[in-house]
């Protein structure tokens, strides 16, 4: 007795292709963009980093590093909330510390300092900037967290004082930046273990940047 049931299957199967292929084109360019914006929806809800999502991500970097332009990278942050605090056991006796995220930063001061001073005096105190990585303004993924690089954490030049007073201080930093860095913050790497391939990326890239910061400072 001859068996009809996997030609009847392939059958079935090949018809609904053609009828999969046919929607596609009645859809046109609509129905494509649809289908491209549901992927990255999915990549980017997914629970887990894919290799697929970081390249997207990575690729929007290096859209946002092209134009920059010959200006630079520029940050306007205004009302980042410090602390201001003496130390007797540290390298340097005051610092203000800021911990707004994604912006965690702190100037160090070979004196104290006081909101009375002029900007000239506290200018001569100033020592470093230190930070954890810039922001980077018009760029961002969700699920990743994105920063500008500088060769060092702490920046002593190109810091300039441009206002004191009770409660306020307000600083231009003037620097070069290395590279562009993203990490998937889902990617929690085991102890001693790197990063996934799929979680991080860096494009190393120079370009300038100016920012100025105006803290909201306690205790000041």
């Amino acid at each position: 007795m001859k068996r009809h049931r996997a030609p009847t299957c392939l059958t079935i199967q090949t018809l609904c292709r053609t009828i999969v292929a046919g929607l596609v084109v009645l859809g046109g360019v609509s129905t494509a963009w649809t289908a491209s914006s549901d992927r990255s929806a999915q990549k980017a809800a997914s629970d887990e980093p894919t290799l697929v999502y970081k390249n997207d991500v990575a690729a929007a970097g290096q859209a946002w590093l092209d134009g920059l332009g010959s200006q630079g990278l520029t940050i306007v942050a205004n009302g980042l909330t410090g602390l201001y605090e003496t130390k007797t056991t540290t390298p340097l006796p005051a610092y203000i510390r800021s911990s707004d995220r994604p912006w965690l930063a702190t100037l160090g001061f070979a004196e104290p300092i006081t909101s009375s001073m002029t900007v000239d005096e506290v200018q001569r105190h100033l020592r470093f900037f230190a930070h954890s990585g810039f922001p980077t303004p018009g760029l961002s993924k969700q699920h990743w967290q994105i920063e500008a690089q500088t060769p060092s954490s702490s920046i002593s030049e190109g810091l300039t004082v441009l206002a004191v007073g009770p409660g306020l201080l307000k600083l231009e930093i003037k620097t070069r930046f290395f590279a562009l860095y993203g990490r998937d913050m889902r990617a929690v790497p085991a102890a001693d273990a790197p990063l996934r391939e799929d979680s991080y990326f860096q494009i190393r890239q120079s370009f300038s940047g100016t920012a100025i910061i105006t803290f909201r400072v306690e205790n000041f």
